[in-house]
């Protein structure tokens, strides 16, 4: 079912550029993997989004009108493809993180910043957003959710109600990984599909337990949320650092954690 009139054409770069970072963002680009699998797909669009909320967008109302197109044509796509056999949950906020933001300061404050751009947020929210929530009440098993801060909180909450079902969470943001550690959970981030089994195979990932995932990112830090951790701790310093401190790490008796000890409500 598409919710937009497909009457435009477009060839301008810039519009197939966004159209296929968000296509990336919701298919592999391997064919033979895909979402039918799991019981419900969880979207983070403040994750999808995320390349619009980055632009100055056009004050020219047609400009507008094509780049909602071409978002909506991404986003059919994928509800064309999955809704008969899949239950899928868009989550936005689209406005500041105050809940990691209290813990750390600089959590995501170039992203909350941009959320402050009335032009972007209001154009995302009337062209897009109003439209996925028309959509929502006339497809089954499709729900656009308004969440009350970041995403993760309320995705986490509704795994917490069913954990027995399979989830797959589509977002590029690594914070979802954390997410693992307590349930056996999949996520899809524009590149690879990951799982718990997953962690010693792909090279972006730290070859540890997952359980201790959460420690991993408070002490290595996470660029795209703008968390530093500790300084000069990189990828494989702080898989090697856990590995060989896994007793002292899970029971807090660590020197090494004194100093980020204060944000980890953030990943745990």
């Amino acid at each position: 079912m598409s919710y937009y009139k497909k009457d435009y054409k477009d060839n301008k770069k810039d519009f197939d550029l966004i159209k296929e970072i968000i296509i990336k963002g919701l298919f592999h680009m391997n064919m033979d993997v895909n979402f039918y699998d799991f019981d419900k797909i969880f979207i983070d669009l403040d994750s999808l989004l995320s390349i619009v909320i980055r632009e100055e967008l056009s004050t020219d109302r047609d400009e507008r009108i094509k780049l909602a197109h071409t978002i909506a044509d991404a986003i059919n796509e994928f509800i064309e493809a999955y809704i008969d056999t899949n239950t899928i949950n868009m989550y936005y906020n689209l406005d500041e993180y105050k809940v990691f933001s209290e813990i750390y300061e600089d959590w995501c404050k170039v992203r909350n910043e941009r959320f402050k751009n009335e032009s972007i947020v209001g154009f995302l929210h009337k062209y897009i957003i109003n439209h996925l929530k028309k959509a929502s009440t006339k497809i089954n098993n499709f729900n656009i959710i308004k969440c009350e801060d970041s995403p993760i909180l309320k995705i986490f909450e509704d795994i917490k109600l069913n954990p027995e079902l399979k989830y797959v969470i589509i977002s590029r943001d690594p914070h979802y990984n954390c997410i693992m550690a307590y349930y056996d959970i999949s996520i899809f981030n524009g590149r690879d599909l990951i799982d718990r089994g997953s962690l010693k195979y792909l090279k972006d990932l730290p070859n540890i337990n997952y359980t201790m995932l959460p420690f991993y990112y408070l002490i290595r830090g996470m660029d795209r949320n703008e968390y530093k951790g500790v300084r000069l701790y990189g990828q494989k310093k702080t898989e090697k650092y856990i590995n060989e401190n896994y007793e002292t790490l899970i029971t807090w008796d660590n020197d090494m954690l004194k100093e980020v000890k204060p944000y980890k409500k953030i990943f745990f």
